[in-house]
């Protein structure tokens, strides 16, 4: 697919302005139900909004990618991104559908909900 490299390494490199250009600006992005800032984030300005607690929450700087898997126009990330204040970090699998060259739908993943903090320091959990 055109443009995931690009996509990817924008993204790491917290160029925003840059990100959204690969962006639809009708997207949906799609968090886990269970986390405090779960549900579904609607174009650019819900997009900034989840951007905003993410970046309260997470070292967005310091995420990496692991691997991308690409099918036509559906591309699955996996990768971890550290917890702000802690050593730890968090795994996850997103999961983007392009349409004409631009993500319509981000839906995120998360497999291993310790890395939250489940069952440790309530004062460190992420939840």
């Amino acid at each position: 697919m055109i443009g995931t490299h690009s996509i990817t390494e924008t993204s790491l490199g917290g160029d925003t302005e840059r990100f959204l250009a690969f962006v639809s600006p009708e997207v949906v992005v799609e968090e886990p139900e269970f986390l405090s800032y779960g549900g579904k984030y609607q174009g650019f300005a819900g997009f900034q909004e989840l951007f905003a607690t993410l970046a309260s929450k997470f070292d967005l700087a310091g995420m990496t990618v692991d691997r991308l898997v690409v099918d036509g126009d559906y591309v699955c990330a996996f990768g971890r991104v550290p917890i702000l204040g802690g050593d730890d970090l968090v795994s996850f699998a997103e999961r983007s559908i392009f349409e004409n060259g631009k993500v319509t739908n981000f839906r995120v993943y998360l497999y291993d909900t310790g890395d939250l903090g489940v069952g440790r320091d309530p004062e460190r959990l992420v939840l």
